[in-house]
């Protein structure tokens, strides 16, 4: 019997729902966004949270002040896919377009060779569109989704373009083991944080989290990590 080179898919997503104020707070070790931080160890509070990077500045200071709503976050498994399923639509396509070319080369096209369908279906197979449409193929399974969670796997990107390589991500800076991808935050959640308000609103692609491979107990409590955010081009 010829082993079986599938991988099962496995990923938990993230969805919010209102409920209750009381119920986000940290005696019920709530799973939350927005609001104020529910610690969930009292006694050993960070000194200060900032950004970390020379974006950090007076501005970002103040806006650290607004409050956006709050909502729980219920997790749910994602249906189980095969790796071959996820990508099945952006196979066809391709295989469409070589199909179409070869037609063209031995002058076979007719009419087909100014059809705009054929023209939309080869812009979308440059390697940055292939990647927005896997993004979309696989959201589009669960448009509610705001968090994906997958320790040790490789984030959804929304594009090819500023993805890290393995030396972009820091070790841990108080083990120093590798850091390893943990979830990623999609940017659905914007459409229920009510930043449009703002002077400058906040905007990305995809918030990828790395966190230490080795979940150590190494220095505080709450332990800096590492984010990575990918801009929509």
């Amino acid at each position: 019997m010829a082993e079986n080179k599938k991988r099962t898919l496995s990923i938990e997503l993230g969805y919010l729902e209102e409920c209750a104020a009381w119920k986000l707070e940290s005696r019920f070790f709530p799973s939350k966004v927005g609001g104020k931080p529910a610690w969930l160890d009292l006694c050993h509070l960070p000194n200060s949270i900032l950004c970390g990077t020379e974006h950090e500045d007076k501005e970002s200071e103040e806006r650290r002040d607004v409050l956006v709503p709050q909502f729980e976050i219920v997790i749910e498994a994602e249906d189980c896919l095969q790796e071959e399923e996820v990508s099945n639509d952006l196979k066809t396509e391709e295989e469409k377009l070589k199909a179409f070319e070869k037609m063209v080369q031995e002058g076979k096209a007719g009419t087909l060779q100014g059809d705009t369908s054929f023209d939309e279906l080869q812009k979308t197979t440059s390697p940055e569109d292939r990647q927005f449409s896997k993004f979309n193929s696989r959201i589009r399974r669960n448009p509610d989704q705001v968090l994906r969670y997958d320790r040790g796997g490789t984030p959804l990107w929304i594009s090819s373009d500023h993805t890290p390589n393995e030396d972009d991500i820091p070790c841990c800076e108080y083990c120093g083991q590798h850091r390893r991808f943990e979830f990623q935050i999609l940017p659905q959640l914007l459409n229920y944080l009510g930043l449009d308000s703002t002077e400058k609103s906040v905007d990305w692609g995809t918030l990828a989290i790395y966190t230490c491979s080795q979940s150590c107990n190494e220095g505080p409590a709450y332990k800096r990590e590492f984010l990575w955010k990918q801009d929509i081009v």
